[in-house]
């Protein structure tokens, strides 16, 4: 789903209703099951799309996926470069959407 994601904002293909009724209901469902390599991948894409509109879905679905693992009892822990990588895909959202509060997540 993400590879979509990346795909479709690349080149500028797709419309709104495909992104809001499948593309985003899909990472929501799932973001808590992804690797952060892979959620990196799904914030850069969200920051190239702009996307700052929908508010909830930041808080409660993609900002949740820092401090919440469901396979290890709720508790997410990252290595030194799993914790760069993040720290650098939230800087990243930072330049490309700056209405966007994150000093939570990165805290």
């Amino acid at each position: 789903m993400v590879r979509t994601l990346e795909v479709c904002v690349r080149r500028n293909i797709g419309s709104q209703r495909m992104f809001d009724n499948y593309i985003l209901a899909m990472i929501e469902r799932h973001v808590l099951k992804y690797s952060p390599s892979l959620y990196s991948r799904m914030i850069r894409a969200m920051a190239d799309k702009g996307f700052v509109e929908d508010y909830v879905f930041w808080e409660k679905f993609a900002f949740k996926f820092v401090y919440t693992d469901p396979r290890n009892d709720g508790k997410r822990e990252f290595s030194h470069d799993e914790a760069k990588m993040l720290w650098d895909s939230f800087v990243y959202l930072k330049l490309k959407c700056p209405t966007l509060d994150i000093k939570d997540v990165l805290v």
